[in-house]
């Protein structure tokens, strides 16, 4: 079998040339993968609204829904990156993170922000949706951050929804002025 050597010493693998294809495309998704720790302000494609907490509540279970920009610390989300890829998303003004509710599996189930407790329920993916969008997706139920029936509405709730492609299923990270942090 042919290999070659990649590297510089003293750091040299020896590869065989018929693993070099599946080698190239390991790496390119490695370089592919960022992180988005920092605040950022999460906007519908659909509606071009943002993720709010509704009336700058501070409880568990506040409302998130979606409301017009308006560079409120309760449209600031902090992105944290955890060592399995994904994040945690915590709402800037409340300090709480971004939950599904009672870790329900199910369409249509309400998401809202909770205090930090570290379940699979408050853990999301940032999947690649094209043209500057993501998924977001919830890391127990594999279900995405959803504006509720594609509403255009001020305050409509987000939900969790078997992903479609829609584009009330995809979002944008604008980061947030690291003067206004």
């Amino acid at each position: 079998m042919a290999t070659i050597k990649i590297g510089i010493p003293p750091l040299v693998l020896e590869v065989a040339v018929s693993d070099l294809k599946q080698l190239g495309m390991t790496i390119a998704g490695l370089l592919k993968r960022r992180n988005f720790a920092g605040y950022y302000y999460l906007i519908s494609k659909n509606s071009g609204k943002c993720l709010d907490v509704f009336g700058w509540n501070s409880n568990d279970c506040g409302e998130v829904v979606q409301w017009p920009l308006n560079h409120g610390a309760n449209q600031q989300w902090l992105l944290a990156r955890i060592p399995d890829g994904h994040y945690y998303i915590f709402s800037k003004s409340s300090g709480k993170c971004l939950d599904v509710e009672g870790a329900k599996t199910e369409d249509f189930a309400k998401v809202w922000q909770h205090t930090f407790h570290g379940g699979d329920n408050q853990k999301w993916e940032l999947r690649d949706a094209g043209g500057g969008y993501f998924h977001i997706i919830a890391k127990h139920s594999a279900k995405a951050l959803d504006v509720y029936h594609s509403s255009l509405e001020d305050g409509v709730h987000v939900i969790q929804f078997s992903l479609h492609g829609g584009d009330n299923q995809r979002w944008a990270l604008q980061p947030v002025d690291p003067h206004s942090v």
